[in-house]
């Protein structure tokens, strides 16, 4: 896929199929902006992970520490693969191991 037909894909468009093995994400203005997620990055992730795609998140932020990074993610239905729902007992679950 060459740069041209990245910049054709508009929104909601369906990106064609990626030949990774992973991806490296970005937080800060790439998944949320402040307390707000970036419009359309949830849905974008959520797409890609059925196809086995591997993410990695990152960021410079040092305002916080990484547990509160991962229940944020969490908090915005970004948890790990296999709870892409995230209920609650999932969720409640998942802070527990990271807060321990």
């Amino acid at each position: 896929m060459d740069s041209d037909s990245v910049e054709a894909l508009q929104a909601g468009d369906r990106a064609p199929d990626l030949d990774f093995d992973g991806l490296i994400v970005d937080l800060d203005g790439v998944v949320w902006v402040g307390a707000t997620a970036v419009p359309g990055s949830v849905a974008a992730i959520a797409e890609v992970r059925p196809g086995g795609i591997r993410l990695l998140f990152l960021t410079n932020d040092q305002s916080r520490a990484r547990p509160q990074f991962s229940l944020r993610l969490l908090d915005q239905s970004l948890g790990p693969p296999g709870c892409p729902a995230n209920p609650p007992r999932t969720l409640d679950h998942h802070r527990r191991q990271i807060l321990s």
